[in-house]
């Protein structure tokens, strides 16, 4: 492969809009390195990954808090799942009693998944 090849390889590979970006290199003593490679693969990112983030100040989640986080979504969606079946079960029997009450459990329920989705982002403005 020639150079010219190998920089339209990259072009082609590189995000939308970037082009390529120059190389850019770092020396570190063999500690630090060290460092630099434990975190790396904690967050599981390649070292250069690690350091954009770092820089652009991203937010780490490690590998261990991203599975328990899509858990935690999945179960959300299961818990949204049998509201939105308790709602369409309260709006079919709009004249009865249960079916008002349903649909005041429903609603409350709402509200306190709103308030829990909300907490993150308060947390996360800290």
């Amino acid at each position: 492969m020639t150079q010219t090849d190998a920089n339209a390889t990259r072009r082609r590979n590189a995000p939308k809009g970037q082009g390529t970006s120059p190389k850019f290199g770092v020396r570190l003593p063999p500690a630090t390195r060290a460092i630099l490679t434990q975190r790396a693969k904690a967050a599981g990112l390649s070292k250069g990954a690690l350091i954009r983030a770092l820089i652009e100040g991203a937010p780490l989640v490690s590998g261990a808090d991203q599975a328990a986080a899509q858990e935690t979504n999945a179960q959300l969606a299961r818990i949204g799942n049998n509201l939105n079946q308790l709602a369409r079960h309260a709006n079919s029997r709009r004249g009865d009693a249960d079916a008002a009450r349903l649909a005041a459990a429903v609603a409350e329920f709402r509200a306190d998944l709103r308030r829990i989705f909300a907490a993150p982002a308060r947390l996360e403005a800290r």
